[in-house]
């Protein structure tokens, strides 16, 4: 009853709540106090990253953190101290983690669709004719201030919701072909976006048996391909029993501490 009052409590737009953001955040929050070991060593590397690109700004003015909605994965004390200002964007921001950031006065919660299409998504989503909106989103790319935005952990969470939205009146391959659009607005965003550029995502998934075995392996970017990474790693999302007994579900993690430079030396397929 508890968790059901503070999902029909949290702000967030109409449509976002309709289409199931707040429940899917209640589902990772739920599944990260389930699994907070096994999510460790992944929490731990996201951090250092994001510890390493601050220490590489010679200007240190305003950071913003796009997936910042759990706060899991960002070392928001050492960005508090560091930056002027810290801006904090998702869709939603659970109750726990609007507390928790009381306690920064530097640090400010904006609650904004990333892509700037997730409302028209709502509206033409009903209707299986209508064409489905382009994401070009410009937020923040004006922003003369802006020294460091941080991707994390977000770019393959983009198509869930609405594919999952879309499937109640689209074909697969329409609601695919949308979520590997929004992959690749993301992309671009990042790129257009002033001043220093990081981007964390997870790229993969796998399957493995208990006795380390491959049972499989698939990409989860909707056919988009990125560069070689300045780093990567293993996430263990699932542990087992979490989603299937005798399995262990993982994540290839990569990182990129200039996406904006690498984007350039090394072009998105």
């Amino acid at each position: 009853m508890i968790d059901f009052l503070r999902q029909i409590s949290t702000p967030c737009a109409w449509s976002a709540r309709m289409m199931g953001y707040v429940r899917s955040i209640a589902r990772v929050r739920s599944r990260y106090l389930r699994c907070e070991l096994a999510w460790a060593p992944h929490l731990i590397r996201t951090r250092s990253v994001i510890e390493d690109a601050m220490r590489h700004c010679s200007s240190r003015r305003r950071v913003v953190v796009l997936g910042a909605g759990l706060r899991h994965d960002i070392p928001l004390a050492e960005l508090s101290r560091e930056f002027r200002e810290v801006v904090l964007v998702d869709i939603v921001h659970p109750w726990h983690s609007r507390w928790s950031v009381r306690k920064f006065g530097n640090v400010r919660l904006v609650t904004h669709d990333v892509t700037e299409v997730m409302d028209a998504v709502y509206q033409l989503g009903l209707s299986p004719e209508a064409p489905l909106p382009t994401s070009r989103p410009q937020r923040f790319c004006d922003d003369l201030e802006l020294d460091l935005t941080i991707s994390v952990n977000l770019l393959s969470q983009l198509p869930v919701v609405p594919e999952r939205f879309l499937l109640k009146n689209r074909t697969q391959q329409a609601a695919e072909a949308f979520g590997r659009h929004l992959i690749e607005a993301h992309l671009d965003y990042l790129h257009r976006l002033p001043g220093h550029v990081v981007l964390i995502t997870d790229v993969s998934a796998k399957k493995v048996s208990i006795k380390g075995d491959l049972v499989d392996e698939w990409g989860i970017l909707y056919r988009a391909e990125l560069p070689a990474s300045d780093d990567q790693w293993e996430w263990c999302l699932a542990p087992s029993p979490e989603q299937e007994r005798g399995f262990h579900f993982l994540r290839k993690v990569v990182a990129f501490q200039d996406w904006k430079h690498r984007a350039v030396m090394s072009p998105v397929d």
